[in-house]
C-alpha cells in the first residue's frame, strides 16, 4: 500500500509532467521528489526497451545508461566530483552523459564520438519576466553553444578531474550571475528569479574552446510550457528543471540516431501512459484524471500512423479505464442525490415529535397565565434623572461621563456640551496646568461629541452647524494649549480651511459671535505660519516638524543613541556568529567535500533609516509628545472624519507599532491615530531574511528596508494628502426633497451661479413649476452680496410660493449661511442687516406678507419663514427701534398662528384624522418658533402670562401629537420639531425663572388643554437634576380630591398623578415591543378600567381594545376583541427566539390567550387578523404542541 510520501511524490511527478490547470502557488521542489521523477523515467525507459527492435537496442541501451547516470546524480543536491569523473571516464563511443548544474540554472551534455567529445550547454529555466510576458508557450532552441574537445585532451585524467570539480563547485556556488533586486539601497540576490547561466554557457564554453573548437550540431526547437505561480510564499512555483533537461537530452540524442523523433514522441506517450495507470490506482481528483486522459489522447492523435500498434492499444485501454472511473464517480453522485430519505412510519412517535419544549419561554408564559388578574400598586411620580454635566465633567480623560450621559439622553447631552463649551472653554484653557492631560481631555471630548452628534443630528444642517462650531472651538482650545507648549507649531499651517467656517448656518447673535472669534483665530494662525509648512508633510528635510523637534529634544536624541548602540551590539554579535559559521562551513566542506550542505545565516537589519532626517522622523514617532499627538488626532477627526467623504483606504504592509526591531522603544498613546507605516517589508519577513553560508558581511548586514510615511490608523489613509477633499458644505446645506424643486438644489447650496446661468438652465424647470418661479428661485442666491436684496425683492414681488417647504429652505439657507468675515469683523454677506433703512423695508414687507395670509392656516410654512428671517435680523441689528419693531411683528405672528393652533385642535377633537394631527403638531411648533431668538430678546417676548400660556400650551400640543421617534415624519415636520427641541432647552432657565416668579401663565396653559384643571398650590420647581420638572397640587373640593400635576420644560409632558393626559408615556412608545407592533403611530389612551392595566386605547384598533402596562422595564401589551371576553397578551419575540424556528419568530407576533392557554403565531402585517393559515401552540395539556389554527366559530 503506497504511503503518504509516495502519493506526494506521485502528485509532484504528475504536476510537473502534465502541468495541469491548477498549479501549486509556491515552490514544491525537494531532492527526494526529483529523485523519484528520475527513477520513474529510468523505469519507463527500461520497460519501453522491451518493445524496441533488436537492431535498435544498442542505441536504446545507451539512452537508458545516460538517464540512469543522471538519476544517480539526483540522490543529493550536491554533485560529487568523483561521481562525475567516474562517469566521464567510463564513456565509450556513442555514450552520452548529462548533468544539471542547479546553482547556475544550466545543464551540460557530453557526447563521446570517435575523435572528439562534444560538450553542449543550455539554460534550463527562462527568467520569470520572459515566462510571464509570453502570450503562450516560449519557443526555445536547444542546445546552446557546443564545443568539440579532442579525446586525447578529454581522456586526460587531470583535465577530467578539474572539469568534474568545476561542475561540482558550480552546482553550489551563488555568484554574481544570480538575479538581483534593490532593497533599501542594497543589491540583494533575488531568489524568486532564475540565475543567468553565463558561468556555464560562456565561461566554461570559453575555457573548452581553448582546448577544442566550436562544433556544428543539430539543434531542436521546443515550445516550453513553463509558468510562474506565487501567492504569499517565499519562492514561486516553477516547472521542474530536471524534466526539461531529460526531455531535451532524450530528444537531441534520439534524433541523432536511427531511432529518430518518432521514437521520442512514442516514448513520451508511453511514459505519461504509465503515469496515468499509477494515478488510476490512487484516489486522485476527477479533474486531474480527466486532464491526464485528454492530454494522453491528444499526444496519441498527433503521432498518427507512426504510433506502434501495441502502444495504441495500451493507451486506449488506459483512457477507457479513466472514463469508466469518472463515470462511476458521477453515478455515485447522481444516486446519492436521487435517493429519498428512508421512510419508516412505524418508527415515528408522532406525539413526541410534535411536542415543543419551550425551555426558555415557559417561565414567562406561566407567569403571564398566573398573574393575569394582578393589580398594580400606584406610586407617586418621582423622576430619576442623571446629573447634568459641567465642562469639567465632560472634559475627562476617559470620556465615561459623556458616554453614560449620551446613552441616557442623547439630545440633552449634546446640548449641554455645546453650552458648556460656549460658556467656559476660554476660562478652562487659561487655567490649564498640565498640557498633556489637557490635550487628552480635549481630544477625547471632541471625538466623542462629534461622532455622536453626527449620528444624532443626521440630515439637519442647522444642528450640524452647531456641532461644527463646537468641535472647532474644542480644536482651537487644544491648538492654544499645544502652541503654548510647543511654540514651533505656530510656524506650521493650522490645516483647518477658512472656507470650512464660511459654510455654517447660524442665525443667533451668540453663535455668530463665537464663530467670529474662531474665524479670526484661524485666520491669525495662517498669517503667522510659514508658507507651505505642514506638520503632515512627507518631505524628509530640515523643515519637517518632527526633524525640528528632534533637533531641539535631548530626550529624543538620547533615544536614538540608545537604539543605535543596541543595534550595533546586535550587529557585532551577528558578525561574530557569521565568522563562526563561515569557519564551520569551511571545516565541513573540507571533511566531507562531496556532500551538499544547507547552512544559512540570518541577515541583520539596521532598525533606523540610514538618512539622518528620516531616522529623526522615526525616533520622533517612537516617543511623540502627547500634546502634539492629540493635536494631530483632533485635526484628523475634524477634517477627515467629519468634513471629508469616506476615503479610499490603503493597506500598508507594516505599521511602526508592528515593527519588532523598534518595539522596546515605542511609546504609543491609546488615543494616538497618526503613526508611520511602510509598504515595503522589513528584511526579517522577506525571502531575503537569510543567506547561504559561506557569505560576506555586506550580504548579512543590511540597511533598514522600510519606507516610512505618515499614516492615519483610524481611517487607514496616508496622512500627507488626507485633507484634499475636506469640505463642510454637505453638512451645512438643506437638501430639497423629491419633487418639482429637486433639480434646483444647486441654487440652494451655491452662490457662484450667475443670472445668465439660471436663464440658460430653464430646461430644468419642472412641469409643475412656473418659469417665473423657477427664475426667481435661481436668482435669489445669485451673487453672494445681493442675497438680502433679492430676498426683499421676492417678498415684495411674491413670485415665490412661500407656503412651499422648498422655498423656506432656500430663504433659510440664504439668511443663515455666514459666508466670509471681513477684516473689520463683519459678516460680508449680511452687511445689509446693519442698515436701518433696509431693515425697515424688510420688516414692512414681512408685515405685509403676514397680513395677506392671516386667514389661511395652510400658510404655516410662510409664517415659519417670517419668524426665521426676523430671528436673523434681530441677531445682526444693533438698532433698538428696529429690534422693537421686529419683536412686535413676532408677537403678531404668534397671535395669528396660535389662533390656527386652536382651530386645528378643535378639528382634531371632532375628526380623529392623522393629517389634522400632523398639521396641529407643526403649527404648534411654528407658533413656538416666534420665541426662537437670542436669550436677551426671548426675555422680552415672555413679558406677560399670555406669552407663557402660548409657549407652554403649544409645547403640550406638540408632545401629545408627535411620535416618540421623528425618523418617520416628513422632512419639514422633522426640521420644525428639532428646532423646537433645541428651543425648549435654550428657554429652560428663562421660562423656569418666569414661572417661579408667576405661575399664572402655566395655569392658563394647563387649563387650555385640560379644562377640568383647578389651580391650587403654587408651581414648584424640583431640585437639580430634576429641575426641568414643575409640580403643583390641584385645588381640593368636597367632591374631588387634590391631584398632583407635573410639567416638563424640555418636552412638554403634562402628567396628572404621574400619568399623561391622552398620550402614552415615552417609556412605552420608545419601547421596542411598541415600535414593532405600532411603529410611530400616535394612540389616544385613557386610564384603564381593567385591574393591573395602566392605559387602554380610547377606541378600537382593528376591532381590539388594547391595554398597556410597564412592569419592571418590560412592556406588557394585552388586547381584547370586541366580540369576546378573552384577553390576549403579547409575548416579546426575544422570549421565543431559542424555542421556535426563526422563520416563525422574526416578523411575527405571538398572542397568548389567557383563557384558552394557546399562543397564536401571526405575521406582523396581519397581527390583528385571525386566520386558519396561522400556527397555534397549545399549552393546555401539559405537553406543548403546534397545529394550524381552527376556523373561528
Amino acid at each position: 500500500m503506497p504511503t503518504e510520501s509516495d502519493i506526494d511524490k506521485l502528485l509532484y511527478i504528475l504536476t510537473h509532467v502534465f502541468c495541469p490547470l491548477r498549479l501549486p502557488s509556491e515552490d514544491d521542489h525537494l531532492v527526494s521528489k526529483d529523485l523519484a521523477l528520475s527513477e520513474e523515467i529510468c523505469a519507463a525507459v527500461g520497460t519501453y526497451g522491451e518493445h524496441v527492435r533488436d537492431a535498435d537496442r544498442p542505441e536504446w541501451g545507451r539512452v537508458e545508461t545516460m538517464l540512469c547516470n543522471l538519476s544517480a546524480t539526483m540522490h543529493s543536491s550536491a554533485l560529487r566530483s568523483e561521481q562525475i569523473d567516474s562517469q566521464l571516464k567510463l564513456m565509450v563511443l556513442g555514450d552520452v552523459n548529462v548533468y544539471l548544474i542547479r546553482a547556475q540554472n544550466a545543464a551540460v551534455i557530453f557526447r563521446k564520438q570517435e575523435d572528439t567529445t562534444i560538450f553542449e550547454a543550455f539554460e534550463v529555466s527562462p527568467q520569470a519576466g520572459a515566462v510571464m510576458g509570453a502570450s503562450g508557450k516560449l519557443v526555445c532552441s536547444y542546445p546552446g553553444p557546443a564545443i568539440a574537445v579532442p579525446n586525447k585532451v578529454f581522456d586526460d585524467a587531470v583535465f577530467r578531474s578539474e572539469l568534474a570539480a568545476f561542475l561540482a563547485h558550480m552546482n553550489e556556488d551563488i555568484l554574481d550571475s544570480a538575479a538581483t533586486s534593490r532593497k533599501a539601497g542594497s543589491t540583494v540576490v533575488e531568489e524568486r528569479d532564475t540565475t543567468h547561466p553565463r558561468y556555464i554557457t560562456e565561461l566554461l564554453t570559453g575555457i573548452l574552446r581553448g582546448v577544442g573548437r566550436p562544433a556544428d550540431v543539430n539543434r531542436i526547437s521546443k515550445r516550453v510550457g513553463d509558468d510562474v505561480v506565487w501567492n504569499n510564499a517565499k519562492l514561486p512555483w516553477r516547472r521542474s528543471s530536471l524534466w526539461l533537461v531529460t526531455r531535451v537530452t532524450l530528444q537531441t540524442s534520439l534524433e541523432r540516431t536511427t531511432l529518430g523523433r518518432d521514437t521520442y514522441k512514442a516514448f513520451m506517450v508511453f511514459f505519461i501512459h504509465r503515469l496515468a495507470q499509477q494515478a488510476l490506482k490512487q484516489d486522485l481528483p476527477s479533474e486531474l484524471l480527466h486532464f491526464m486522459s485528454s492530454k494522453l489522447s491528444r499526444r496519441l492523435m498527433k503521432l498518427g500512423s507512426s504510433v506502434p500498434g501495441w502502444l495504441s492499444v495500451m493507451v486506449l485501454g488506459t483512457c477507457t479505464n479513466v472514463r469508466v472511473k469518472l463515470e462511476a464517480r458521477w453515478k455515485r453522485v447522481r444516486v446519492a442525490q436521487a435517493a429519498s430519505p428512508r421512510w419508516a412510519p412505524l418508527e415515528l412517535d408522532l406525539a413526541a415529535d410534535t411536542q415543543l419544549s419551550l425551555l426558555d419561554s415557559q417561565e414567562y408564559i406561566h407567569k403571564a397565565l398566573r398573574n393575569q388578574h394582578d393589580s398594580l400598586q400606584s406610586k407617586r411620580f418621582d423622576p430619576i434623572l442623571r446629573h447634568r454635566g459641567t465642562l469639567d465633567d465632560f472634559l475627562s480623560s476617559d470620556g465615561k461621563f459623556f458616554d453614560a450621559a449620551y446613552a441616557a439622553e442623547p439630545h440633552l447631552t449634546l446640548y449641554d456640551v455645546e453650552q458648556a463649551v460656549e460658556q467656559g472653554i476660554d476660562g478652562w484653557v487659561t487655567g490649564v496646568g498640565d498640557a498633556d492631560d489637557a490635550c487628552v481631555q480635549l481630544e477625547v471630548l471632541a471625538e466623542k461629541y462629534s461622532s455622536c452628534a453626527l449620528e444624532t443630528y443626521n440630515n439637519n444642517p442647522e444642528n450640524l452647524s452647531i456641532m461644527l462650531l463646537t468641535t472647532i472651538e474644542l480644536w482651537i482650545a487644544l491648538d492654544k494649549v499645544v502652541v503654548k507648549e510647543i511654540p514651533m507649531l505656530a510656524d506650521y499651517s493650522p490645516e483647518v480651511p477658512i472656507a470650512l467656517l464660511e459654510n455654517l448656518l447660524l442665525r443667533k447673535a451668540g453663535s455668530l459671535d463665537r464663530l467670529r472669534i474662531a474665524y479670526e483665530y484661524v485666520r491669525e494662525r495662517y498669517s503667522v505660519a510659514w508658507s507651505g509648512f505642514s506638520v503632515f508633510s512627507e518631505a524628509a528635510d530640515g523643515t519637517n516638524f518632527a526633524v525640528r523637534y528632534y533637533d531641539s529634544s535631548p530626550l529624543l536624541q538620547a533615544l536614538q543613541c540608545r537604539i543605535e548602540q543596541d543595534a550595533q551590539r546586535e550587529r557585532d554579535n551577528t558578525l561574530e556568529e557569521l565568522a563562526r559559521r563561515n569557519a564551520r562551513h569551511a571545516q565541513l566542506k573540507k571533511e566531507v567535500a562531496n556532500m551538499g550542505h544547507d547552512y544559512y545565516s540570518d541577515v541583520h537589519e539596521w532598525p533606523l533609516p540610514s538618512h539622518s532626517f528620516e531616522a529623526a522622523i522615526v525616533v520622533f514617532e517612537l516617543d511623540c509628545p502627547i500634546s502634539f499627538n492629540m493635536w494631530r488626532s483632533a485635526t484628523f477627526n475634524l477634517l477627515v472624519n467629519i468634513c471629508s467623504p469616506s476615503p479610499e483606504q490603503i493597506e500598508p504592509y507594516i505599521q511602526l507599532e508592528g515593527y519588532v526591531a523598534l518595539w522596546p522603544y515605542h511609546q504609543k498613546h491609546p488615543r494616538s491615530r497618526i503613526s508611520l507605516a511602510s509598504n515595503e517589508k522589513p528584511w526579517i519577513v522577506t525571502h531575503y531574511r537569510n543567506v547561504a553560508i559561506p557569505t560576506t558581511r555586506d550580504r548579512v548586514c543590511q540597511d533598514n528596508g522600510l519606507g516610512f510615511f505618515g499614516f492615519d490608523t483610524k481611517s487607514e489613509i496616508g496622512a500627507a494628502h488626507a485633507f484634499n477633499l475636506t469640505d463642510s458644505s454637505n453638512h451645512c446645506a438643506y437638501q430639497l426633497p423629491i419633487g418639482a424643486y429637486q433639480k434646483l438644489q444647486g441654487y440652494v447650496q451655491e452662490t457662484s451661479h450667475t443670472s445668465n446661468d439660471v436663464l440658460a438652465s430653464q430646461s430644468n424647470c419642472h412641469k409643475d413649476l412656473s418659469i417665473h418661479e423657477f427664475l426667481a428661485f435661481g436668482h435669489l442666491r445669485s451673487g453672494s452680496f445681493l442675497q438680502w436684496l433679492n430676498i426683499l425683492r421676492e417678498l415684495h414681488g411674491r413670485t415665490l410660493t412661500f407656503r412651499r417647504h422648498e422655498v423656506h429652505l432656500l430663504l433659510a439657507q440664504a439668511a443663515s449661511q455666514v459666508g466670509p468675515l471681513s477684516g473689520a469683523g463683519e459678516w460680508s454677506w449680511h452687511k445689509d442687516l446693519s442698515e436701518a433703512a433696509f431693515c425697515h423695508a424688510l420688516l414692512g414687507e414681512l408685515r405685509s406678507l403676514v397680513t395677506s395670509i392671516e386667514a389661511n392656516w395652510l400658510e404655516g410654512v410662510t409664517m415659519s419663514t417670517v419668524c426665521f428671517l426676523i430671528s436673523r435680523l434681530l441677531a445682526s441689528s444693533q438698532d433698538s427701534r428696529i429690534k422693537s419693531l421686529a419683536r412686535c411683528l413676532l408677537c403678531e405672528v404668534r397671535e395669528k398662528s396660535f389662533k390656527w393652533v386652536l382651530e386645528l385642535s378643535e378639528k382634531l377633537e371632532s375628526i380623529a384624522d392623522e393629517e389634522i394631527r400632523g398639521r396641529l403638531r407643526d403649527m404648534a411648533a411654528i407658533c413656538r418658533g416666534t420665541y426662537d431668538v437670542d436669550p436677551q430678546d426671548a426675555l422680552g417676548l415672555l413679558s406677560s402670562r399670555w406669552d407663557v400660556e402660548i409657549l407652554v400650551a403649544c409645547a403640550i400640543f406638540i408632545h401629545d401629537n408627535a411620535p416618540s421617534r421623528l425618523d418617520g415624519l416628513p422632512e419639514e415636520s422633522r426640521l420644525l420639531l428639532e428646532r423646537d427641541r433645541r428651543l425648549s432647552l435654550a428657554l429652560e432657565d428663562i421660562l423656569g425663572d418666569v414661572i417661579d416668579d408667576n405661575g399664572e401663565g402655566l395655569d392658563l396653559a394647563v387649563t387650555r388643554v385640560w379644562p377640568a384643571y383647578r389651580p391650587g398650590t403654587k408651581w414648584r420647581r424640583l431640585e437639580h437634576p430634576k429641575s426641568r420638572w414643575f409640580s403643583c397640587q390641584t385645588a381640593k373640593t368636597t367632591a374631588q380630591r387634590s391631584q398632583e400635576v407635573h410639567f416638563n420644560l424640555h418636552d412638554g409632558t403634562l402628567l396628572v398623578d404621574g400619568k399623561p393626559l391622552g398620550r402614552l408615556p415615552r417609556e412605552i412608545t420608545l419601547h421596542p415591543v411598541y415600535s414593532m407592533v405600532f411603529g410611530d403611530r400616535v394612540i389616544d389612551v385613557i386610564p384603564s378600567d381593567v385591574p393591573g392595566r395602566e392605559f387602554s386605547t380610547r377606541g378600537m384598533i382593528s376591532g381590539y381594545q388594547v391595554y398597556f402596562t410597564m412592569n419592571g422595564g418590560e412592556l406588557v401589551v394585552r388586547a381584547r376583541a370586541s366580540d369576546t371576553m378573552d384577553f390576549l397578551e403579547l409575548i416579546p419575540q426575544e422570549k421565543l427566539e431559542s424555542d421556535l424556528p426563526m422563520l416563525l419568530v422574526k416578523n411575527h407576533v405571538h398572542w397568548l390567550n389567557l383563557t384558552t392557554s394557546t399562543i397564536a403565531v401571526r405575521p406582523l402585517e396581519s397581527a390583528w387578523l385571525h386566520s386558519s393559515e396561522n400556527w397555534v401552540i397549545d399549552l393546555s395539556h401539559g405537553a406543548y404542541s403546534m397545529r394550524k389554527a381552527p376556523p373561528r366559530s
